[in-house]
């Protein structure tokens, strides 16, 4: 087969074209098998809600325990492996705080409080990433319509979900710039030129801030978020049987949650 005759279908080179691999016409079905596996939207806020209810009733530290491990398994079936690593290796460092941090003195006090937020709260963090790393806007906002929530909360939220990975990436620029003229957020800078680095931080980043919600804000309003209309996704929305195994977990945890706050598990 001559190159000619290769070019007509896509205009690629031959060695891509005639290589029967299917790197071109791929259809959406394709573009979704690529993606990493992902948990559906809907099970991952019943899952976000399941773990705040868990960490407000439960007493039992093996129940704790399960659901940590419940966190870090969903966390590497989304393929995030090194929040997976992070949040194992925080809680057990404050795991380790709380068992051998004893004494009466003032340090030891703080350190023991500090310890046990970071226990109650790493597992709700690391989900809450979960969330937002793995979701695409669109599906939340699919979601809570089907919940029947009024664009007074739908909106505020998306803007506030949009908003973080950019607060991210200015954070990511101001600090670069600092870098470059002899002066980045350090340890040593932190603790001798304090308010020197506040200010040089703060004030880009502030002002960075309005602009960048103003820039959202019109962005999300040009793609239609306050219409009234059933909205639609490109993105499949099904439940299969990680969803369904992630929903029975949850719901065994906040029955183990309220046995423990009856007493019946230690």
């Amino acid at each position: 087969m001559s190159e000619r005759a290769c070019m007509p279908k896509t205009g690629l080179p031959p060695h891509i074209e005639c290589s029967g691999k299917p790197t071109c016409d791929m259809g959406a079905e394709g573009l979704f098998d690529r993606e990493p596996p992902r948990l559906d939207a809907r099970v991952k806020v019943a899952a976000l809600l399941a773990v705040n209810v868990v960490a407000v009733l439960n007493l039992s530290f093996s129940v704790e325990i399960a659901v940590m491990m419940c966190i870090v398994a969903a966390l590497l079936y989304s393929r995030l492996n090194r929040t997976a690593a992070r949040c194992t290796a925080t809680y057990t460092a404050a795991v380790i705080i709380m068992a051998f941090a004893g004494g009466e003195n003032g340090i030891a006090s703080v350190l023991l409080v500090v310890a046990m937020v970071i226990r109650k709260t790493t597992p709700i963090f690391g989900l809450g990433y979960c969330l937002v790393a793995t979701t695409k806007i669109s599906e939340l906002l699919v979601v809570m319509q089907k919940l029947r929530l009024p664009n007074s909360i739908t909106i505020p939220f998306s803007v506030v979900l949009s908003y973080f990975p950019s607060l991210a990436s200015e954070w990511r620029n101001v600090t670069g710039a600092m870098k470059m003229r002899g002066f980045g957020v350090s340890p040593k800078n932190v603790a001798f030129h304090l308010v020197r680095t506040m200010e040089y931080v703060m004030v880009p980043i502030i002002v960075r801030s309005a602009t960048v919600a103003e820039e959202i804000s019109a962005a999300a309003i040009t793609r239609g978020i306050e219409a009234q209309d059933a909205r639609t996704t490109v993105y499949p929305m099904e439940i299969d049987l990680a969803d369904v195994i992630c929903l029975v977990a949850c719901a065994c945890l906040v029955a183990a949650a309220v046995a423990s706050r009856m007493g019946a598990i230690a």
